[in-house]
Order: C-alpha cells, then structure tokens, then sequence
C-alpha cells in the first residue's frame, strides 16, 4: 500500500491510495481497510477526524488498483491550555437561639384538693362540736 496524494479540500482530508497489481506481487492478495489507512496517515503524523467515506481496496482487479478515503478535519485545539480555578462553595447554615436572661418560672401547688377538702368537712365538724 502507498498513499498516493493526501488533499485538505472543503473540511475534509481526502487521501488517494495505490496498491501494485497482484501480478508484480508473486500472487500475494492485498486488502487495504480504512484502518490500514489511519494506521499510514499516524504514521505520517497527519492528523484528522472521523472517516465520512470509506471503501476497500483489492489488488486483484487490475482496473481498480486505487482508491479514495475521505475523512474530516480533525477540531481544533487551543494550543496554550488553560486552567480554570473554581472556588468551592461550602454551605454555610445559621442556627438562631434565643437565651433567655430571666429564670424559668415554675408553678408548684401549694395544696392539694384533697387536703383542701379534708379542712373543710373537719372545720365544719368543728363547728357542729362547738355548737352542740
């Protein structure tokens, strides 16, 4: 395999391959694929993108001893690269407390009901002793 011409035409890279006629090589049957191709081209430090049109090449068929691949541009890269530098951003959550300057108050029960109750029918009792 020999590539023949490689032309940047229109956002494509357009490469032109040759085999030699199964005739000049003893018999021996070639297949060109496309990776044979990319394989070539990065060895000839071509750079390029996907490849839009692709066939294969026999060198069996003396009249078809050449074809054509067609791949694009690779995208372009910025040559300086650039580091961006984030800041990262920590929640942050308040906590409002209210304090209190006064003591709680606590209600106690001096009494009971029951106690109250007990006063009261012995107080009455009282009454109805004295009286008697």
């Amino acid at each position: 395999m020999k590539i023949k011409s490689i032309e940047k035409k229109d956002n494509h890279i357009i490469v032109t391959v040759d085999v030699p006629s199964v005739r000049k090589t003893d018999g021996k049957r070639i297949l060109v694929t496309t990776k044979d191709v990319e394989k070539e081209l990065a060895k000839q430090n071509v750079k390029f993108g996907k490849c839009v049109v692709a066939t294969e090449l026999w060198n069996t068929n003396p009249d078809r001893l050449q074809a054509q691949w067609k791949f694009l541009l690779p995208k372009k890269t910025s040559s300086t690269t650039k580091t961006i530098k984030t800041k990262q951003i920590v929640p942050t959550v308040e906590v409002e407390e209210t304090i209190s300057t006064k003591p709680p108050v606590v209600h106690t029960r001096t009494s009971s009901r029951k106690s109250r109750t007990k006063r009261a029918s012995n107080s009455s009792s009282r009454r109805t002793q004295k009286e008697g």
